[in-house]
């Protein structure tokens, strides 16, 4: 009938393209460019979530075994291809801990630990930002001292508002 809205909720047994996931319309394109023979191809996707949802995408195109393409997250590619190891937030804690340590030997774990997590997220965003650094600490350090500055002014400023009795021999 005409303007009527019809909803699908089960998919056809032969999707359309216009039916299909960008992962599953991936997976076929690439096993119909390739078939079973993958492993000179690399697929490269936002996320680890996607790699293993394209995969399963992948293997369910073959009723038989095959062996399945290097299928990576982005930041496992990046990672892997600059040659870096990258460390566990755990070991980060303790790295940081031992370093921080070097600055103020009397710091508590326990006391250390409730504030090290946000400061390596901060350093984190530093680094992903590439905020230089050097601008942002002397920009910290003024604004400290303004904190300072304005707590020694309200200081001044609550003295100076209780009444003064001056005699004239005083």
């Amino acid at each position: 009938m005409r303007g009527e809205l019809s909803l699908r909720t089960n998919p056809p047994s032969d999707p359309s393209p216009f039916c299909m996931t960008f992962l599953q319309q991936t997976a076929q394109r690439i096993f119909e460019s390739h078939g079973p023979s993958l492993r000179d191809v690399w697929v490269i996707l936002p996320t680890r979530r996607a790699v293993s949802v394209f995969l399963d995408e992948l293997a369910a195109l073959s009723d038989q075994p095959f062996l399945a393409p290097h299928a990576l997250a982005v930041d496992d590619f990046i990672t892997q291809s600059a040659g870096v190891q990258l460390i566990d937030s755990v070991s980060l804690l303790f790295e940081l801990y031992e370093v921080f340590r070097e600055i103020d030997p009397l710091v508590e774990f326990e006391q250390f630990i409730g504030w090290a997590s946000v400061l390596l997220a901060d350093f984190d965003r530093i680094d992903q930002y590439r905020v230089n650094t050097h601008e942002l600490f002397t920009y910290l350090t003024a604004a400290r001292a303004l904190e300072r500055w304005q707590v020694a002014w309200h200081m001044i400023l609550t003295i100076c508002s209780r009444p003064c009795w001056v005699t004239p021999n005083s």
